[in-house]
């Protein structure tokens, strides 16, 4: 299993995206305006750490910008980000130099899942049933 690693800016939220998932934001904090028109301008993808009780927790979605729905005339934004990809956060610093917003090391989850347990199997194939 490839355990590849990356750097990337951060937006801290109390959500988690699997990969393709749309998730619709409202942007009204600086730091948060300069991440997004960053990652327009350079298509650059930046992670959204997992946040519970005020605190950073250790996993997180790897998010592309897909549409700036509206930006008015002091930048506050509604946008909407796709999942790429989760991530296991291996360091996070508050603030990057130069740079309003914060950052971090995340190395890539696997998202093969298996399991024998047959309970797990058939309450599994039932969701997919359900979904389809």
């Amino acid at each position: 299993m490839d355990r590849s690693t990356k750097y990337m800016a951060m937006f801290p939220l109390q959500t988690f995206l699997l990969p393709d998932e749309d998730l619709p934001l409202r942007i009204f904090e600086p730091r948060y305006k300069q991440l997004i028109n960053e990652c327009h301008e350079t298509n650059e993808t930046f992670g959204i750490p997992y946040v519970h009780n005020n605190e950073i927790k250790s996993y997180g979605s790897e998010v592309e910008l897909v549409e700036i729905i509206s930006k008015n005339s002091v930048g506050e934004m509604v946008i909407v980000v796709k999942g790429i990809a989760n991530f296991h956060l291996l360091n996070f610093k508050e603030k990057l130099p130069n740079k309003l917003y914060g950052g971090g090391e995340v190395e890539y989850v696997d998202d093969k899942f298996t399991t024998t347990n047959p309970e797990l199997v058939v309450l599994v194939k039932k969701l997919k049933l359900e979904i389809d």
